[in-house]
C-alpha cells in the first residue's frame, strides 16, 4: 500500500449492510421513488433507468414495473473515512483489495462516504479484507509511535 494512503486507512471504519439488494434495470427514463430511510439509489442515463434497492423495497415495486433486468442478490460494504474524495489512489487500493480476495465489486458515492456493491455470497470476504488492511495500517501506525 503506497505510504500516504496508510495514515487514512488506519481511521476507516468498514460498515456494512445486513439487508440484501437487487439492482434493478428499467427502460428509459422510468420516474421511479424508491423512499425508505436506508441505502438506495435512483441512476438515470440515456436509455435507462437503474435502481439499487434493499431486495423487500424490490418486491413490492416489482409487479408494477414491466420489461426490467435484475441482478442479485449484493450486499453494499461503506468504507467510513475521512479525506477519501481529496486523495488520489484510494479507490484504486480498495479495488486491489478486492481483487486479491477474488471479489468483483461496483462503487457506489454519496456525497458523504463511498459504498461498494458486492454479490451477497462475497461480502464476508470483502469485509475481511479492508478490516486486515485497516487493521495493518493501524499496527504500522502505533509501531511508529514506539
Amino acid at each position: 500500500m503506497d505510504e500516504k494512503l496508510k495514515p487514512l486507512f488506519a481511521k476507516a471504519r468498514v460498515v456494512y449492510s445486513k439487508e440484501e439488494f437487487q439492482l434493478v434495470g428499467l427502460p428509459g427514463a422510468a420516474n421511479v421513488s424508491i423512499g425508505g430511510e436506508g441505502f438506495s439509489a435512483v441512476v438515470k442515463e440515456k436509455g435507462e433507468t437503474t435502481l439499487i434497492l434493499p431486495t423487500e423495497k424490490w418486491h413490492e415495486l416489482e409487479p408494477q414495473l414491466k420489461n426490467v433486468k435484475i441482478k442479485g442478490p449484493y450486499k453494499v460494504v461503506t468504507l467510513e473515512m475521512p479525506e477519501l474524495r481529496e486523495t488520489p489512489g484510494v479507490l484504486s487500493e480498495i479495488a486491489s483489495i478486492f481483487s486479491r480476495e477474488g471479489v468483483a465489486s461496483a462503487p457506489v458515492s454519496s456525497f458523504g462516504n463511498n459504498h461498494f456493491l458486492v454479490r451477497a455470497g462475497d461480502a464476508g470476504k470483502a469485509i475481511r479484507g479492508i478490516e486486515r488492511a485497516i487493521l495493518g495500517c493501524k499496527e504500522a501506525k502505533a509501531g511508529e509511535k514506539e
